[in-house]
């Protein structure tokens, strides 16, 4: 429901090329949804939280380092573009994590996953 966003960029320009060197930060994240699933008692999965988690540091920071590529004269940055650079980001971010701690979130995802299922089956398949 809530983060604190921080972007910081360098812009550089040499003849007609535009370098644009960027670090987003996202921290302090508040997940409201699994919150209200949580006081109407029914079971809850955050995908959008299971994702960021797995790319988050251990105080929950999501950091990205990534360079975008444009001309001065014309000036375009296209979405396909932009989803790649933050794509390899995220991965040099993940490859950059201690194993253990990598192998620990995936771990704990697939966990949540299979109790979402159990409890899910007790919802529809009659099970106590």
């Amino acid at each position: 429901s809530s983060a604190k966003v921080n972007l910081a960029s360098k812009l550089k320009a040499e003849n007609n090329d535009l370098k644009i060197d960027s670090h987003f930060r996202l921290s302090n994240l508040i997940y409201g949804q699994e919150e209200q699933a949580q006081e109407r008692g029914l079971p809850s999965l955050d995908l959008t939280k299971n994702a960021l988690d797995l790319f988050t540091d251990k105080k929950g920071n999501l950091d990205l380092d990534f360079i975008l590529k444009t001309e001065l004269d014309k000036p375009r940055i296209s979405i396909k573009q932009l989803k790649r650079v933050i794509l390899e980001a995220a991965m040099r971010n993940l490859a950059n994590q201690p194993l253990d701690q990598t192998i620990n979130k995936v771990q704990q995802t697939i966990k949540q996953f299979k109790d979402f299922g159990e409890e899910m089956q007790k919802i529809f398949g009659g099970k106590d």
